[in-house]
């Protein structure tokens, strides 16, 4: 009887601990991809704020 119950809490534990692992690697990989995504998005738009600086506010014999 103890034996059995030390084996399922053995058991409950190394499963929780799995979970657990589980459950931390996939909150590490979206936070990465948030934080990946915030830095592609902060590239985006200062290219954006470039390329509306170079067509609207840069001269035009910039162009030429």
């Amino acid at each position: 009887m103890i034996s059995k119950r030390s084996e399922l809490l053995v058991s409950a534990l190394t499963q929780a601990q799995t979970v657990g692992r589980t459950f931390y690697d996939k909150m590490c990989i979206y936070l990465n991809l948030m934080i990946f995504f915030k830095i592609i998005r902060g590239f985006l738009r200062a290219e954006w704020a470039l390329v509306v600086y170079g067509v609207l506010v840069a001269p035009p014999k910039f162009y030429l």
